[in-house]
């Protein structure tokens, strides 16, 4: 998939949620954005 601001492929990044449970985002490489789809959840 592609970024929507840079028309850059996303690429996967790995972090830690605040629970130490492994997640991986989709990225830009460009800009910093990420996405998400219904299965992924993002909490704030």
């Amino acid at each position: 998939m592609q970024c929507p601001n840079d028309g850059v492929e996303f690429h996967p990044v790995r972090s830690q949620n605040h629970y130490g449970q492994l997640i991986v985002l989709d990225q830009c490489p460009v800009c910093g954005g990420h996405r998400h789809d219904s299965l992924q959840t993002i909490f704030t």
